[in-house]
């Protein structure tokens, strides 16, 4: 499931014995078992959807599944620091694992830094980091952006608007039956991006739980003449075939709105009305099939 990029590799190494505590890429070595961790970037890093897999080994160099590694991605800021939307980490069987980050802004922007990304491994008590350098994205769109200011979370200085985050996950072209997919994922807190699916859980501005009872993803290929609700597949994932006057290898456009709890959402967070009430993805059939 991996896009054809030539594969950058970290070792990092991890010792798991009886000094305890987190250990780097520059821990010291005392402790009876060693485990070496091997970052790969799948991908370019990219805002939106990128893919990192890691192997774990034991000191021959033999990869050992069924770790149940936890894996946090975060950016560190010169005021905050905030994570980012990211799926479960999927056990490959071999000692290879993968995660899906789906980053919601670039290391740079027009030359300055925003901050520095983090990937976090953990092993029991143990945690080695990676430190991906994000490009901002180029051509199609990889993210979109849509709120009500009726939904709130507990923000840094008070009550702050919600942000629905919609993410591109794959636009096949004709061989994939124009299968357009998405990824919604929200923010809880700043250090909180979970998916966003019917039967989800959030948390209001006073810290209360938000049940999501109903999430609508509408899409549009003929600029709003026909709308049609994309399937959810789960885990925010959400799906539609079929959408008609895409051509492949040409970029176009798809429209597409949301509504959460029966209300739908804008651009602006004002209530939704004529242009405020969609955003635009361009988009080119068969250019970002995840694999």
């Amino acid at each position: 499931m991996f896009r054809n990029f030539n594969l950058a590799f970290i070792t990092l190494a991890l010792f798991l014995g009886a000094c305890g505590g987190g250990s780097s890429s520059d821990s010291d070595s005392s402790g009876a078992s060693a485990y070496t961790i091997t970052f790969s970037e799948d991908s370019m890093q990219a805002e939106g959807r990128s893919v990192i897999s890691f192997t774990i080994a034991d000191s021959s160099g033999n990869g050992i599944a069924g770790l149940g590694p936890a894996v946090s991605t975060w950016m560190e800021m010169e005021t905050k620091n905030h994570s980012t939307p990211m799926s479960e980490v999927t056990d490959n069987g071999d000692g290879s694992y993968t995660v899906e980050i789906y980053y919601l802004m670039s290391s740079t922007m027009n030359g300055m830094s925003m901050g520095t990304w983090h990937v976090d491994v953990t092993v029991g008590d143990q945690m080695a980091s990676h430190y991906p350098e994000v490009m901002m994205s180029m051509g199609d769109t990889t993210k979109v952006t849509l709120k009500n200011d009726s939904d709130q979370f507990a923000g840094m200085l008070g009550p702050e608007t919600r942000s629905y985050f919609i993410f591109l996950e794959s636009c096949g072209g004709s061989m994939q039956d124009n299968l357009f997919e998405v990824y919604l994922a929200t923010r809880d807190s700043m250090m909180s991006h979970p998916p966003v699916y019917t039967g989800q859980t959030l948390h209001d501005a006073g810290s209360h739980e938000m049940a999501i009872s109903g999430v609508t993803i509408e899409a549009s290929s003929d600029n709003g003449a026909t709308w049609w609700t994309m399937t959810q597949m789960g885990g925010g994932m959400f799906s539609i075939s079929g959408l008609d006057g895409m051509v492949d290898g040409v970029q176009g456009t798809i429209l597409v709105k949301l509504a959460v709890n029966g209300v739908q959402y804008s651009t602006d967070g004002a209530t939704a009305s004529g242009e405020n009430a969609y955003q635009t993805f361009s988009v080119t059939p068969g250019s970002s099939m995840s694999m």
